[in-house]
This record gives structure tokens, sequence and C-alpha cells, in this order.
């Protein structure tokens, strides 16, 4: 009896032996059950190519292990960035997409991009290459257009418009800019329209998309005969400069503080000494503008503004302070 139970136990060994030895001996055969108790800790490669255009971060697929093996469990990635090298503050988990867009980036400043990838074992791959971008605003198109019987001029602040004979401009997103109507010999000026304006003064508006602007101008005669019972208005006396002033260079006009004091470190990482002065506008609340340099001569100021102009790609112009 012992020698029956004894060669039973042997003859069931030999038997799962038999099942399962080959599959080791032989790499070839099929080995699926090893396989699915094997742990998964093989890493994607990192993705490459990153590029950040506008505000869109992409990168290429990743399709191979870290040990050049094909990819077949990819996941999905990780993008990462933040205001210093290598120091990511910032994480998303954008899933299997190879396009991210980030809107919470603050304008002029730069930032630092990294990516990962991920498989379905959450193994992640390290860094790509990190790539630095600085935040560009956008831009968009500022039309003046004149109406009426008569002409006249409209210039602005910032610099650009000249209507007359430039009445398109190209402004970055939360430029402030200032539309100034003067009417020609034999005009008045009758108001605004478009673009949030309207009455008699100063256009203020705000650049977030492309805005067109009307300035109205009419013969004193139509005026005239449209306003018989009125009081005819008094003429407005020409502004004067102060005797004494201060030219300086304005970067850039805000209603964000934290705008103007991001333009305000970047030109001064730049080797500016920029600062900002606070003023009213004629719709209400601040304005916060971000000018460098102080110059007694107009010409140097001028010259400045050029450089800046040319060298960083800034809507630059020539303004005054008081002493």
């Amino acid at each position: 009896m012992l020698y029956f139970k004894s060669l039973v136990s042997t003859t069931f060994i030999f038997i799962i032996a038999l099942l399962i030895i080959p599959s080791i001996l032989y790499p070839g055969s099929d080995n699926k059950i090893f396989l699915a108790m094997a742990e998964d800790t093989l890493s994607p490669s990192s993705p490459i190519h990153l590029a950040f255009v506008g505000n869109t971060l992409s990168w290429t697929a990743t399709t191979t292990n870290i040990d050049g093996s094909p990819l077949e469990d990819l996941e999905g990635y990780i993008v990462y960035y933040g205001t210093e090298s290598k120091k990511y503050k910032v994480s998303y988990d954008v899933k299997n997409v190879t396009t991210y867009k980030i809107d919470d980036l603050i304008d002029w400043k730069t930032y630092y991009f990294a990516v990962t990838a991920y498989d379905t074992s959450g193994n992640e791959s390290p860094y790509s290459e990190e790539i630095s971008a600085k935040k560009i605003p956008s831009q968009h198109t500022l039309n003046v257009n004149r109406g009426g019987t008569h002409t006249g001029i409209v210039t602005s602040s910032a610099e650009g418009i000249n209507c007359g004979s430039d009445c398109d401009e190209v402004y970055y997103t939360g430029t402030v800019i200032i539309l100034i109507a003067k009417p020609d010999t034999g005009s008045v000026f009758e108001g605004w329209s478009g673009g949030g304006c309207s009455g008699k003064g100063q256009c203020v508006l705000t650049i977030n998309a492309d805005t067109t602007v009307t300035a109205t101008f009419n013969t004193k005669e139509t005026r005239e005969v449209k306003e018989t019972k009125e009081e005819s208005p008094q003429p407005q006396k020409p502004s004067e400069e102060p005797l004494a002033v201060i030219f300086t260079v304005q970067v850039g006009a805000f209603r964000n503080a934290s705008y103007a004091e991001s333009r305000m470190a970047w030109l001064k990482e730049k080797g500016y000494s920029a600062y900002i002065t606070l003023s009213g506008s004629k719709e209400g609340g601040k304005l916060y503008k971000v000018c460098t340099g102080k110059f007694a001569e107009r010409g140097k100021a001028k010259t400045l503004s050029e450089k800046i102009r040319n060298s960083e790609g800034l809507q630059t112009f020539v303004t005054t302070l008081q002493p």
C-alpha cells in the first residue's frame, strides 16, 4: 500500500513537470501562464519634439519602451511646467493626447515645460527634454473709420493710429488705447461709436478682440442747422505742454496690476530701469502704466523707444511726466 501511494505521487509530479518544464527550456514555446504572472516594470520612453506655440504645448507620441521594445500599453501623458528650470510646480494628467492648451500663463513670463509618458501599469517615463518659452499675448487689429459729411484726424496713444493715412494697427491683447479726434478746419467732431466708446471726449478702450471704432465729423454748417435752438459749443483750447517736461518711454498700460508688474519685472531682467505710474481712466478705474527712462530731451526718449521696439518687439511710445 505504501509503495502504491509513492508511485501515484511520483507519477503526478512527473506529469506536472512535463507540462511546465518545456515552456521554460524552450523560449519559443507558449508561456502565457508565466507572462501573465510576471509584473510589468518597464517604463515607456520619454516623449520627444516638444514645442510651445501660442498657448498650446505639443509633442510626438511615444511608441517604444525605455529598452527600445514596442510600446503596446500606453495609457497617457503628464505635462509639467513652472517658472524655474527643472522645478515644475504645476502638473496635469492630460490622458492620451499629444497637444495640450494651457490658459493660466501670465503674459511676458518665461515658462519651462517637460512631458512624461505612462503605461497601463503606472510606469512613468523620465522627463522629456525641457523646453522654455515666453508667453506672448495674442494680437488683435484696431480699425478706425471716419464718418460724417466732413473730415478730421484720429490719433492714438499707444502709437500706431494716425488716421488720416494710417487707420489700422495691430496691438497685443490687454493694451489700453486712447483715441483722440481732431477736426479739420471747418469741421466739428460729433462723437464716437463702436468699441464701447461714445461721447465727444477721448475714446479709451482695451484691446481684447478685433475692434472697429468710428469717429464722426461734420461741417460747422451741418451742425448749426441741426442745433439751431441750442447754444453753440465753445471751441476747445489747444492743450499746452508744460514748460518743464520729463520725457519717458511707455511700454504698456494695463487695468490689471499683476500684468503691469510682470511687464516691469521682465524689463528689469533685460536691464531697463522700469517703473509703474498710476492714473485714472475716463471710464473709471485705474490704469497701471509701465515706463522706462527719464529724459529732459524728447530725442533721447525716442531713441530708447525705438531700441526697445526693435530689440524686444514691444509696442512703445514717448510720453511725458510732470517733474
